[in-house]
C-alpha cells in the first residue's frame, strides 16, 4: 500500500471513529438551551413512579445477585486451589472422579 493509500486509509478512518463518537456534534455549556422549570416540574409529575420502582428493583436484584455470586465464585476458586495444592486430597479427588467416570461409562 502507497503512502497516499495509507494517508487516505488513516483520514477515512479518523472521520468514521469522529461521527461514530458524536465529538461533531457538541453543543458548548455556554450555549445550551434552558428549559422551563415548569416543564421539567411537569415531566416529573408525570412520571410512572411505580414503573421506576419496579424497574429499580429489576436492577437492584441483578446488582446483589452479581455481587453474591462473584463472591461465591472467588471463595470456590480459593478452596479449590488449597484442594489442588495439597497433594493427598488431590490425589483422593482424582481416585474420586475416574470411579464416577467408570461408573457414568458402564452406564452407557
Amino acid at each position: 500500500m502507497s503512502f497516499s493509500e495509507q494517508l487516505t486509509q488513516a483520514a477515512e478512518d479518523a472521520l468514521v471513529k469522529a461521527l461514530a463518537s458524536g465529538e461533531w456534534f457538541k453543543v458548548e455549556y455556554a450555549n445550551r438551551v434552558s428549559v422551563h422549570q415548569s416543564v421539567l416540574q411537569g415531566v416529573f409529575q408525570s412520571l410512572n413512579w411505580d414503573r421506576i420502582q419496579n424497574r429499580l428493583i429489576e436492577r437492584v436484584e441483578d446488582r446483589v445477585t452479581d455481587a453474591i455470586f462473584n463472591s461465591m465464585a472467588t471463595e470456590i476458586a480459593t478452596d479449590t486451589k488449597k484442594i489442588m495444592s495439597n497433594t493427598e486430597l488431590r490425589e483422593e479427588l482424582r481416585c474420586y472422579l475416574r470411579q464416577r467416570m467408570k461408573e457414568g461409562i458402564n452406564k452407557l
